[in-house]
């Protein structure tokens, strides 16, 4: 089920992530939180949606979750003790808390973070495994959960917790990331197959997506989503939903060329990569920063993040086939 559209649409949220990354970096904070928000909420979706091809029939295990461990670890961890180790020569420093929380996918529920803002983006990877633990917990038997009006009462329910969570100061998109990556996962058999019986493209699924967009851009652009968090979760969310509507029906039938397939395989390296040359105090896109030209920078910046990437993606080849 990984076709060539859904590895597009993964090869195009990696590079609207570096692009919303980079907007808030120079000052374009409407542009940067609409592509930041947005496509790492696809990552979610799609990451639900074909893992729900793969195992959404069967009964979700201990193997399961070690199988989806290794295969973030492989290419998370190396990266980690890259990180670690170049922050202690460089005389910065790192508490063992910060080991810990970051080994054990901790790190963004206990609010700890590797040099603040240039590895901030490490939440996402703490939600991932969150998500993965969510599978093994919401068993088979749960699954009228996910159909008819139960999914109402579910959504109602994720709802209340958010509400409980804002006022908590616990970020309410944890609630909301798990819960429609549940729904996604377990209704992603259905997904597909509603999607495969349609023949002609109905015009609703452009307007519903041209619509999703412009509305959530127009808040971000003028009204501050982020002391409105609930609604701007929501909202990123059936925006990221008309993304993968889009991408598997109008555009199901697009090729992916070599260079959006490679931008695709490397795209979680490039995601672990990226951030601390783009977003933060050790920006590259900083005026003054190496050469002083913020073209020329920003030119090497892609450069040094897609090799890091690249030679990222062999290490973790190396350490899967090493450890089996």
């Amino acid at each position: 089920m990984k076709s060539d559209n859904l590895n597009i649409l993964r090869a195009v949220s990696i590079v609207g992530i570096i692009i919303g990354h980079g907007c808030l970096q120079i000052g374009y904070e409407p542009v940067g939180r609409f592509c930041g928000y947005l496509f790492v909420q696809i990552f979610f979706l799609l990451s639900a949606y074909l893992l729900g091809i793969k195992y959404g029939n069967t009964s979700i295990g201990i193997s399961f979750l070690v199988k989806r461990w290794k295969r973030l670890s492989v290419v998370y961890y190396p990266f980690l003790i890259i990180v670690i180790c170049s922050i202690l020569l460089l005389g910065g420093n790192v508490t063992w808390k910060n080991v810990f929380t970051h080994f054990t996918y901790t790190n963004y529920f206990l609010q700890d973070t590797l040099l603040g803002v240039p590895l901030g983006h490490l939440w996402y990877i703490s939600m991932m495994m969150l998500c993965y633990v969510s599978l093994l917990v919401l068993q088979k038997k749960t699954d009228f959960l996910f159909h008819g009006w139960w999914l109402l009462v579910l959504s109602v329910l994720t709802l209340c917790v958010c509400v409980v969570c804002l006022r908590n100061h616990i970020p309410c998109r944890i609630p909301i990331v798990v819960t429609s990556y549940l729904i996604v996962f377990k209704r992603a058999k259905d997904i597909c197959s509603w999607f495969s019986k349609l023949k002609n493209i109905p015009v609703y699924i452009y307007t519903f997506t041209l619509l999703c967009n412009i509305t959530c851009f127009g808040l971000f652009l003028y009204w501050n989503l982020n002391d409105k968090l609930l609604i701007r979760d929501i909202i990123v969310l059936i925006t990221a939903c008309s993304w993968l509507l889009l991408f598997m029906t109008a555009l199901r039938d697009i090729k992916c060329g070599k260079v959006l397939g490679f931008i695709s395989t490397i795209s979680f390296e490039l995601y672990l990569v990226h951030h601390p040359f783009v977003l933060g105090d050790l920006s590259w896109l900083n005026v003054g920063t190496l050469t002083g030209n913020i073209l020329i920078n920003s030119f090497l910046a892609i450069i040094v993040i897609f090799v890091g990437a690249f030679i990222l993606n062999k290490i973790g080849k190396f350490t899967a086939k090493a450890i089996g």
